[in-house]
């Protein structure tokens, strides 16, 4: 596969500040309390690398909580533009593309495809099968068309292809840096929420391979982890534990669907923030929630749409709520929220209590950090 490549200027990223390649590497192979989770890839958007810090678990059998998001991907691999369309059946084609039947699609190697121009400008397909031309993607539940609204691609618009993450690509498939237990009541969790069944997913390492609760003894090393959304890691541990993520850093808009996945039902997504660091900050005022379409703004909380974000400090759950004037917080009394900052790489639950469809139920984030 040709890499197709975009002239973005290659610096690496952190949090606190810039370092060269070489000084990155030497971090990573001499602070032996942190653990590489992926190797550094090249590739024409700005790199780096984040840390995350596992607290540890308050006691043997009290675990400790972490909430995490993907804020770095792997690398463009190809870019190109569309010469055809099929909405419906959710197949995009390129005429100059010269792939190989199936490479975009493997059940191991797993790609996402981003539409970086036109009216679907940020939204994440996973690739579900690929000729040497077309790539079909999941449409999702419930379905989006393509050409319709909340996509409307057309002929021309731009994307980027890129490696999905797996249980296995991220965390490891043998040696894994988290706890392995023969049961999940004795290893470290990793859990993913469903917008389908409205329910946490929970997977754990059994010193062999990945295994899902309730899933048997099928191997959950392909697991997609999707980069729209939070994962949360419990912690078995009485030793913290700082991870190393390392990749390309996301940039530009970045558009998640937030609604019912079950009609009729309070509708819960757990979505990520996918940005290293904004050079202004985030906060609920400015995040723009209670501005989208059908945002359901009242004084009683249990009647508004929420927003919940977890403190890995008090390991407890805080939710905010719009009163119609500003931000509340649930047991808060009556102080705004307002300045709230919503940290970059931390998930937030978003519960909706209405219904939107199409491109009423994108969520739009955008990165503010310059390169």
């Amino acid at each position: 596969m040709k890499p197709h490549r975009i002239p973005l200027k290659n610096i690496l990223f952190y949090p606190l500040f810039q370092r060269t390649k070489s000084l990155v590497v030497s971090a990573l192979l001499f602070a032996s309390a942190a653990i590489p989770l992926r190797a550094e890839m090249a590739g024409s958007k700005p790199e780096g690398f984040s840390k995350i810090t596992i607290p540890a678990a308050r006691s043997e059998t009290v675990p400790s909580l972490t909430t995490l998001s993907l804020t770095l991907s792997n690398p463009v691999v190809y870019a190109g533009a569309w010469s055809a369309i099929d909405g419906i059946n959710g197949k995009l084609t390129d005429a100059n593309a010269l792939w190989t039947n199936g490479e975009l699609s493997g059940a191991s190697t797993p790609y996402y495809v981003k539409i970086t121009s036109g009216a679907g400008v940020g939204r994440i397909f996973k690739i579900s099968a690929n000729t040497t031309n077309t790539l079909t993607v999941d449409l999702g539940t419930p379905a989006v068309n393509l050409t319709e609204v909340g996509a409307g691609l057309v002929m021309g618009d731009q994307y980027e292809i890129f490696a999905a993450d797996t249980l296995g690509s991220l965390f490891g498939t043998e040696n894994v840096p988290l706890k392995s237990g023969a049961a999940e009541a004795t290893a470290d969790l990793v859990k993913v929420w469903s917008d389908q069944s409205q329910a946490w997913v929970t997977f754990f390492h059994n010193g062999t391979e990945w295994r899902k609760v309730l899933g048997g003894t099928v191997s959950q090393n392909n697991t997609v982890l999707p980069l729209d959304r939070g994962i949360q890691i419990v912690r078995r541990e009485t030793s913290s534990l700082n991870l190393i993520f390392t990749g390309t850093v996301v940039t530009g808009m970045h558009r998640t669907p937030l609604g019912q996945s079950i009609a009729g039902s309070v509708g819960k997504n757990f979505i990520s923030t996918p940005f290293v660091k904004n050079i202004i900050p985030v906060t609920l005022a400015t995040s723009g929630l209670d501005q989208m379409p059908g945002w359901i703004k009242n004084a009683s909380p249990e009647l508004a749409d929420q927003v919940q974000v977890y403190s890995e400090t008090s390991q407890a759950w805080f939710t905010y709520f719009h009163n119609g004037t500003e931000w509340r917080k649930i047991l808060g009394g009556t102080i705004s929220q307002n300045a709230t900052v919503l940290e970059e790489g931390r998930p937030m639950m978003v519960i909706r209590r209405s219904s939107p469809t199409g491109a009423n139920a994108l969520y739009a984030q955008s990165s503010s950090y310059e390169f």
